[in-house]
């Protein structure tokens, strides 16, 4: 009752709601409609004078925008009208030649065109091309010849002898001037030779004046600044110009805008300020334009006082009307809620009335707008309360017994729930005892037991397939239940199901019971009524089953192959028989096939561990069987002295036996053993034995006894405690593995030695390309090998079946097999020769067997060797080892090797043998290859003798009559022997024609005869190749006479002198025009040449032409005699196919080379290379003389050496054209008995120096031959791994690879031929 009246406090508690209701709600709304029709006013007004404001001050931006527009445009005429003019008096000056007058004639000139503008030109200034004034002339004075200056280096000169108008962007006030200028410079047009400019002082005063006439307001102002500097150029005020002129405008915003934007770049006027503090320190409006082409911007600023007069006015307006707004929504405000409060309150009352549960009662409002709406939403809100309470109390009474039914039905969950997690948990159980549990005999029953415990069935029982053994053991069915698999019953929970076990219970998979059909299936099945199945089989035992389900036990594996995928195998069946019928879900399926699944991976596992387990003793034996094998041939190598170490203490007695009881006794048992000990059976052991006290401990290797260890004491009586047996028993330990570490250090050791003298092996044998010397290189290495008192290789030839022996070595040295002996089969023998059906020898019998054979004792050899008799030499033996000879899986031979003594030959010696002799078998097999390679290249240099000479005979029969048919018919064609018909003289030149080109084939014929013969000699000389180039050049004209082909010729007049001979230089470059011209019907031919490269070494020379082009794979052929590109290019071109060779041969004979490049159907580009003449190369060396070989030998670091030994200079000096262009350093030797003590020299060279890679050697040489320096060569320690080639014009040089020689090369010598040799060697 706070806050109340007296009168208020006595009202119904309804009453004082209505009248505090009415009361303030009436107080709300007339505030409420107040300030939002006072803010709304607000609002618009401001707005209005905003949007007034912005209107307003665009206008002015563009009006001054405008203004400062026509202000350039007025000011720039005035300067564009003064350049125009000066333009013109320049073009004048240049038409009249001013610059060529006298000083005088220009001064009045100048003085002419002032007069006539003074108020423009204030100053004339004429120029020469060098930026000397000639004539200066201003508006008072005229400069005299001693005054005038230079503008050497200024821009205006550098701009107008650019042809450019030059514009100074400063003003300036000369002293002659009462106004300020700017500098103005035109270019004057070429006079003679001469050029010159036109500068003038333009007066300003125009463009202050077109300034002054710009109206900005009444206070406001217009000026120019130069964008680069910031300075005033002209203003509207002259005075306030006079005040600032020199000054940097940059306090100014505007103007410091203007001087950040780069002057190239065009103003962007909305991008600069338009409000900010003018020149004139007061707040402005200010807007910018550009003058064109001057880095000048004309500013126009009106000060914002003036601009925003209308604005302030506008906003009083705004203001008074504002004010009249609000007292009129005041007013308003006060009327229109009172009319709505009536209504509410009696829509309060009905709310209050239905609040307090009067639902009956009906809001009877008339107003006919929202206001009776809400009341009758009221009255709708009352009706659907009494309906809805009505049908809550109808619900509430179903809800209690759908509560009563749920309740009843969780209570079933809730014990499903908690058998399922029984089930759940015996299934983790299961989990855990196959994971523990390795054992089936007791996973199984446990297994078993615990699903007939944990999921309430009295019988569980496990069946596995009979193929499947009971320790994991499983058949892979193919699932239809044939094959007579049958089902044994392994474990059970009940009762009846171990007397079934005990019986041999079993079901035949397919045929009887459930578990028989799941067993061939492999699918579970259910039987809720055993009584109804089908299949059930009824036992005795189990004769209460109501409900049965069998469940397959299955196993998967990935298979391979291109049908991969995963394959599965049923090893059993998981039994499980009820009680109850319908016992069983799908959920009991789902929960115990999951269970099953883990029951088959256990048996397989269990499988796997049994089978691992027996493996890996397999492996321990195996282990154990060789470190006993091992350490048995340790101890049979090893002496006593080797077996047996020994120390002790200074003064104390000798042990006389190395063996004392104790350690026997430990080494037996392999335990320690202590004496004097405790134990009855170790004390009458050794009771009376030992005199001593000792500890012995038996030293073990897994488990292996290979040794043992033992301590003495003096003192008979010492009494070893247990720390001291167990310490050296642990010492013990340590040593066996130390002993076996060093062993097996030792065997490592052992092996790589093998390995490195199999590799010494490998590398003596195949150095050996002749079957004398591979034989005897084998029989070196084995030697090195093994002990051997008889060395014998026997060879085998399947098609005669005889035995060859070529090479048998004794002690003394060679032998020769002798005949066999009496009794042996001799009917197919000879001596050097075995029939391989002889049993003398065992030869025969390693090749009929195909497998090495070793008998330690050749009195006793192996039962199956006993008919077989021996040769007399092998009589005298004791030991034999012998290994087949096997070349691509045949056997082709034996080795065989005896020794004195017995037992010389281990079965390891065996197996080092038998792997070298497969590096020997290819060996000997590559020796049989070369030598029929040998005979073969004997038999085509034979043929090819002969070809030679049949073709030099039959080509110089041939010319004979030749040379007769050409001249005689030269004789007739001149007229000589009388006048000619037409017709006979066709015929005569025909015969003439063709007696030259008969003449030409057989020429090159005899060129390529004596090139592949070596005998084709050049006369090298001193060559220009202009004089040979022009007389190429005049035999292809008249190839292409009267053809659309072009010549083009492009040869320097300064190209080097060459080292050749010109005449067959000639006829390369003949051979490559003249194809040039075959194979070109239009288009051009063109030679060039010109130095190949930086280094200058040699001249390059082009042939190109647009004629059909070379297919790339008839490119490989081109160079080869007798090749042409096709068959149809042959009959249209003509031709023998020896052009292009003979024209390589002659190249590489002067140390070039040549080569193609070419398109189908883009020409062809022939390029070969001659050496520049230069005595310094070394092309002029005398006869018998030739640089010391240690000054040749200064090679740059790195550079490789090939010494040269040939009694020639001439070769010495074609092998250093070949090499030195190829990255190597040739040392030149003409007297060959010094090679060897040069070759040491060079190759004992320091690191760094250039090595010693190669040797090339001539044989027929006068002071020493080839041999006798290849010999010293390669007996010389030092220089034996050097490779040799021999170069030798004789032929048989293949004796020299039998000698060490790397490789033979025949003269004449080609650079390729060479440089691929000298690969292959380093190679």
């Amino acid at each position: 009752m706070t806050g109340l009246s007296p009168s208020e406090a006595r009202l119904p508690s309804g009453q004082h709601g209505q009248r505090r209701g009415g009361r303030g709600l009436a107080t709300r709304l007339s505030r409420t409609f107040a300030l939002l029709a006072g803010a709304l006013l607000l609002i618009v007004g401001v707005l209005l004078t905003v949007l007034s404001y912005r209107i307003q001050l665009e206008q002015i931006t563009i009006r001054q925008q405008k203004t400062a527009n026509e202000a350039v445009h007025v000011a720039s005429a005035y300067l564009v009208r003064a350049q125009d003019m000066l333009w013109a008096y320049g073009h004048a000056a240049s038409v009249h030649s001013l610059l060529l007058r006298s000083m005088e004639i220009q001064q009045q000139q100048l003085q002419t065109i002032i007069s006539q503008y003074p108020d423009v030109f204030q100053e004339l200034t004429l120029l020469n091309d060098q930026g000397s004034e000639l004539a200066r002339v201003s508006i008072a004075y005229t400069y005299p010849a001693q005054e005038l200056g230079s503008w050497a280096g200024s821009p205006a000169l550098e701009r107008t002898m650019h042809g450019e108008v030059y514009v100074a962007s400063q003003v300036r006030l000369p002293a002659y001037a009462g106004y300020p200028t700017i500098l103005v410079a035109v270019p004057l047009e070429q006079q003679y030779d001469r050029s010159g400019t036109l500068a003038a002082d333009v007066s300003v005063k125009g463009m202050w004046d077109a300034i002054a006439g710009v109206e900005v307001g009444e206070a406001g102002y217009a000026y120019i600044v130069d964008r680069r500097t910031g300075q005033i150029v002209a203003h509207s005020n002259i005075n306030r110009f006079l005040a600032l002129e020199g000054q940097t405008l940059d306090q100014v915003p505007i103007v410091r805008r203007l001087m950040a934007v780069d002057e190239d770049l065009a103003l962007q006027p909305e991008a600069l300020p338009h409000r900010y503090v003018g020149l004139s320190d007061e707040q402005v409006i200010g807007a910018v334009a550009e003058f064109p082409n001057t880095p000048w911007a004309m500013v126009v600023e009106l000060p914002t006082t003036e601009a925003m007069a209308g604005v302030r006015n506008m906003v009083v307006v705004l203001a008074v009307l504002l004010v009249v707004g609000l007292l009129v929504a005041g007013a308003l405000g006060l009327a229109i809620p009172r009319r709505l409060v009536g209504p509410l309150l009696e829509i309060q009352r009905g709310a209050q009335t239905l609040g307090a549960g009067n639902l009956d009662h009906v809001i009877d409002v008339r107003t006919g707008d929202e206001l009776q709406d809400l009341a009758e939403s009221f009255n709708q809100m009352a009706a659907n309360l009494r309906a809805s309470r009505e049908e809550l109390e109808r619900r509430g009474a179903e809800l209690e017994v759908r509560v009563a039914e749920r309740t009843r039905e969780l209570t079933e969950i809730t014990a499903r729930t908690e058998r399922r997690a029984l089930q759940l948990q015996t299934s983790a159980g299961v989990a855990r005892a196959i994971a523990s549990i390795r054992e089936l005999d007791e996973l199984l029953p446990h297994i078993a037991q615990a699903i007939s415990q944990h999921f309430g069935w009295y019988h569980a029982g496990i069946f596995l397939l009979e193929d499947a053994p009971r320790l994991g053991g499983g058949v892979h069915g193919d699932g239809t239940g044939k094959g007579g698999k049958v089902a044994v019953l392994v474990a059970a929970s009940s009762e009846g199901g171990r007397r079934m076990i005990a019986r041999g219970h079993r079901l035949r998979a397919g045929e009887e019971g459930i578990v028989g059909t799941v067993a061939a299936l492999g699918e579970p099945r259910i039987a809720l009524d055993v009584d109804q199945d089908a299949v059930y089989v009824t036992a005795p035992e189990l004769e209460g089953t109501r409900s049965e389900m069998a469940l397959p036990l299955r196993t998967h594996s990935t298979s391979g192959g291109e049908a991969a995928g995963e394959e599965s195998t049923i090893i059993g069946v998981l039994d499980i028989q009820s009680l109850e019928p319908n016992a069983y879900d799908q959920e009991d399926v789902a929960l115990l096939s999951s269970l099953a699944d883990q029951v088959a991976i256990a048996i397989e596992n269990a499988r796997l561990f049994r089978e691992t387990q027996r493996m890996l003793e397999d492996v321990r034996n195996l282990h154990r069987q060789l470190v006993e094998q091992e350490w048995d041939r340790v101890v049979a190598d090893a002496g006593q002295e080797e077996l047996v170490y020994d120390f002790r203490r200074p003064g104390a007695p000798a042990q006389p036996d190395p063996w004392p009881p104790e350690l026997v006794t430990a080494l037996r048992r392999g335990q320690p053993v202590a004496v004097p000990g405790s134990g009855e059976e170790q004390a009458a052991t050794l009771a009376g034995q030992v005199s001593h006290s000792g500890l012995a401990a038996p030293i073990k290797l897994r488990n292996q006894v290979i040794g043992g260890l033992d301590l003495q004491d003096v003192d008979p009586g010492r009494q070893w405690t247990a720390d001291e047996i167990a310490l050296v028993q642990t010492v013990a330990d340590q040593v066996g593995l130390a002993l076996e570490n060093a062993r097996l250090l030792a065997d490592t050791r052992r092996r790589a030695g093998q390995l490195a003298t199999l590799h010494r092996v490998g590398l003596d044998i195949t150095s050996a390309l002749d079957l004398d010397g591979v034989l005897q290189a084998l029989y070196r290495q084995t030697c090195r090998i093994v002990d051997v008192s008889l060395f014998a290789v026997a060879l085998y030839d399947q098609g005669s079946e005889f035995i060859e022996y070529p090479l048998v070595m004794g002690v003394d040295g060679p032998l020769q097999l002798p005949p066999p002996e009496e009794g042996a089969s001799t009917e197919r023998s000879e001596r050097g020769r075995q029939d391989v059906s002889a049993r003398t020898g065992l030869a025969p019998y390693i090749i009929e067997q195909g497998q090495p054979v070793r008998i330690p004792d050749l009195l006793d050899p192996p039962p199956e060797l006993k008919a077989w008799h021996l040769w007399p030499a092998e009589q005298a033996t004791r030991s034999y080892a012998g290994i087949p000879l096997v070349f691509r899986e045949q056997v082709f031979g034996v080795l065989s090797v005896h020794s004195g003594r017995p037992g010389a030959y281990s079965q390891e010696d065996l197996e080092l043998l038998t792997t070298m002799t497969s590096q020997a078998s290819i060996a000997i097999q590559n020796a049989r290859a070369y030598r029929q390679l040998m005979e073969t290249a004997e038999q085509l240099r034979e043929v090819d003798r002969l070809k030679t000479q049949f073709l030099a005979n039959m080509s110089h029969e041939l010319r004979t009559p030749l040379n007769s048919i050409i001249g005689f018919s030269r004789v007739i064609l001149k007229g000589i022997d009388g006048p000619l018909t037409e017709l006979q003289e066709a015929d005569l030149t025909s015969i003439y024609n063709s007696g030259q080109h008969l003449l030409g084939l057989i020429n090159s014929i005899l060129d390529m005869s004596k090139i592949e013969a070596g005998k084709m000699e050049l006369a090298f000389e001193e060559v220009r190749l202009p004089q040979i180039l022009d007389t190429a050049i005049s035999t292809t004209r008249a190839l292409i006479k009267d053809r659309p082909i072009e010549l083009r010729v492009e040869v320097p007049p300064d190209l080097p002198v060459v080292w050749a001979d010109p005449q067959r230089v000639r006829q390369i470059l003949i051979n490559l025009l003249s194809n040039a011209a075959k194979f070109t019907e239009e288009g051009y031919i063109a030679l060039s040449a010109g130095v190949k490269g930086h280094t200058g070494e040699f001249v390059l020379i082009s042939v190109a032409d647009t004629g059909v082009g070379i297919d790339p794979q008839a490119q490989q052929r081109l160079f080869i005699p007798f090749q042409q590109v096709d068959a149809s290019t042959t009959r249209r071109a003509g031709g023998t196919g020896l052009g292009l060779a003979i024209s390589r041969s002659f190249v590489q004979m002067h140390g070039g080379e040549i080569w193609v490049e070419s398109q189908p159907g883009q020409g062809t580009t022939f390029h070969f290379t001659l050496p520049i003449y230069s005595p310094l190369r070394g092309y002029e060396v005398p006869e018998a003389s030739m640089p010391a070989w240690e000054d040749q030998a200064q090679a740059p670091a790195g550079k490789e050496l090939i010494l040269a030994v040939d009694d020639d200079p001439g070769v010495i000096t074609l092998l250093k054209r070949y090499l030195e262009s190829n990255g190597y350093q040739v040392v030149g030797l003409l007297d060959s008995s010094a090679a060897l003590d040069v070759a040491r020299s060079l190759a004992a060279r320091p690191e760094g120096q250039g090595p010693l890679v190669a040797i090339t050697l001539d044989v027929l040489m006068s002071r020493m031959d080839g041999w006798q320096v290849l010999e010293a060569l390669k007996t010389d320690p030092q220089t034996a791994s050097i490779p040799v080639i021999l170069c030798s014009i004789m032929e048989g040089l293949e004796r020299g690879l039998s000698m060490g020689a790397a490789a033979c090369l025949q003269k004449p010598i080609t650079r390729d031929d060479l440089l691929a040799v000298l690969k292959k060697v380093r190679n």
